[in-house]
């Protein structure tokens, strides 16, 4: 069974973030308040919006099995959409929650995301430039505002996933990230991009991130990330974690601006990180362990 655990569908690009609003403008792009104009996604797949229906299509000519949908500020939320996406096609899709922490009824947001929509995971894209952190500049994830959600799901066992954006931007805290899952043990968390590897040098302080999370209630997935080129970084990410806490993820739709479905999936096995053995439980027994429970 292959798993994309990470992927985004969203019925109208409607974003929300550091850059002001977003409003579509055709051809999967739209343009910010600053007056930037962005291509969320390839033309061929959608106008204003990347359907559930695209997704499936693509899934089926790349062969893959089942899709993790993931919320980030930058396309807007979804949390209906995606509920209804999940309820109309529940042997493809998995739908994942998103909130604001810092809005007025966020707990109330929280239960109604638990109960009527029946979600098992959140994901708080908290990024400077594509998330929370664009609009809510003093953002910690340990925080009371965090805090109050955490508990919550610690009490339900969800899955919680973060992406704190790439190690330059303020967003980036991992200290923060170790207290949370220090502290919220029946919370499994999901740190994606696995730090967003990369050659400027500091991929050996990232590693000491990994080797610091001594919790078991953690996994990393690494959609977005070139695992070719970074593949020395993977296989040393692989010694300190585990295979069994590593997730293959694609960030569909903006990377079909540079790849197929086939084409990145064929970079995990060209790669040569994991072993026979290995690629299953990557491909998509841990993501069904962490997601689909």
């Amino acid at each position: 069974m292959i798993i994309d655990a990470h992927a985004h569908i969203y019925e109208i690009l409607k974003g929300y973030g550091s850059k002001g609003e977003f409003r579509p403008i055709g051809g999967g792009r739209g343009i910010w308040a600053t007056g930037k104009v962005e291509q969320f996604f390839p033309e061929e797949y959608g106008d204003t919006g990347f359907h559930a229906e695209t997704l499936l299509k693509l899934m089926e000519e790349g062969d893959i099995d089942h899709a993790v949908l993931l919320q980030g500020g930058n396309y807007g939320f979804h949390n209906d959409y995606m509920a209804e996406a999940a309820s109309k096609y529940p042997e493809k899709l998995t739908a994942v929650g998103a909130i604001d922490p810092y809005a007025l009824y966020a707990e109330k947001i929280y239960d109604n995301l638990i109960e009527s929509y029946k979600f098992k995971a959140l994901k708080f894209e908290i990024s400077s430039e594509w998330g929370l952190s664009g609009y809510h500049q003093a953002l910690k994830i340990n925080d009371e505002a965090f805090t109050k959600l955490l508990r919550k799901a610690d009490a339900h066992g969800l899955t919680v996933t973060f992406d704190m954006g790439t190690k330059k931007m303020s967003s980036f805290d991992f200290k923060a990230f170790k207290e949370v899952t220090d502290t919220h043990k029946n919370v499994t968390f999901v740190m994606a991009h696995s730090f967003f590897p990369s050659s400027d040098g500091q991929n050996e302080e990232r590693l000491s991130f990994a080797k610091q999370l001594t919790s078991d209630n953690f996994v990393m997935d690494f959609a977005n990330v070139d695992i070719i080129g970074q593949a020395e970084y993977f296989r040393s990410l692989k010694k300190i974690i585990g295979a069994d806490r590593m997730l293959w993820g694609t960030d569909v739709p903006g990377v079909l601006l540079q790849s197929s479905y086939k084409q990145l999936i064929d970079r995990v096995k060209e790669s040569g990180i994991f072993t026979e053995s290995e690629l299953p439980l990557v491909m998509g027994e841990n993501a069904k362990r962490v997601y689909l429970k």
